[in-house]
């Protein structure tokens, strides 16, 4: 399987009264992985891996290789705010393309959903592990 590591940069961890975040900053390590850094607060650039989002989101228009207008008008995230949709397509990071990402500017942070990972396109697996996130595509048995 081809495999995607993120590792996690033990040197820049901060936490929150929300927690800890895991936001993808697209660095290539040494190891040809991406890493991760853990911090409370997300920007512009950065990726949250989220296995409780239901769909891609980004904040950022110009983050867009292509946007579209989409039936998704709203949102509704865990404190029962309704967030508005503005469109959707497809953004492109260091480590990969994802289509069908809903363009929110009011949204905090971006957002990668496990989901949508593992339930579109020819299939990956998403597996955690207290240092890594692993994402493998499972078309390619490397």
């Amino acid at each position: 399987m081809k495999k995607h590591n993120i590792h996690l940069d033990h040197s820049s961890t901060s936490t929150s009264s929300s927690g800890m975040a895991l936001s993808a900053c697209g660095c290539q390590s040494s190891r040809s992985s991406y890493a991760l850094n853990v911090s409370s607060s997300s920007h512009s650039h950065e990726w949250l891996i989220d296995s409780g989002a239901s769909y891609h989101m980004a904040k950022n228009k110009a983050m867009f290789s292509s946007l579209n207008d989409c039936n998704t008008k709203n949102i509704y995230v865990g404190d029962d705010r309704s967030l508005n949709v503005v469109g959707t397509g497809t953004v492109h990071l260091d480590n990969g393309q994802f289509n069908d990402v809903l363009c929110v500017p009011t949204l905090s942070c971006n957002l990668l959903s496990v989901y949508q990972i593992t339930h579109s396109g020819e299939g990956k697996i998403v597996e955690f592990s207290p240092h890594d996130v692993v994402i493998k595509d499972l078309r390619d048995p490397k």
